[in-house]
């Protein structure tokens, strides 16, 4: 199974905004096997939440709406919402046993 990993708000933030210093090289390389479809990030609903008000409050600029972000984000497999701790339906059966690092 790949490497799985939650992320957070600025480092999704900075994966966003294209190649960053501000992403630690381990970061920079799972997003990357992310993108290339060779790994499993997981982004949480507050992470979501928080990413779309600071579009509204234009503290962060993603080049279009939040919900075309994630729409195209999640088009890719390898990027999946994760609702909250009590709905693993969004998570892969057999993750349970094995703990996700945070990507932040």
């Amino acid at each position: 199974m790949p490497d799985a990993a939650v992320t957070d708000t600025n480092a999704l933030l900075y994966f966003a905004a294209g190649p960053s210093r501000l992403l630690s090289r381990s970061a920079a390389a799972h997003f990357a096997a992310c993108d290339a479809g060779s790994g499993a990030l997981y982004v949480p609903a507050a992470v979501m939440w928080e990413l779309a008000i600071l579009v509204r409050v234009e503290r962060a600029d993603l080049g279009r709406s939040p919900r075309q972000f994630f729409a195209d984000l999640f088009s890719n497999p390898s990027f999946q919402p994760r609702i909250s701790r009590r709905n693993r339906s969004s998570m892969p059966a057999n993750s349970g046993s094995r703990a996700t690092r945070s990507m932040g």
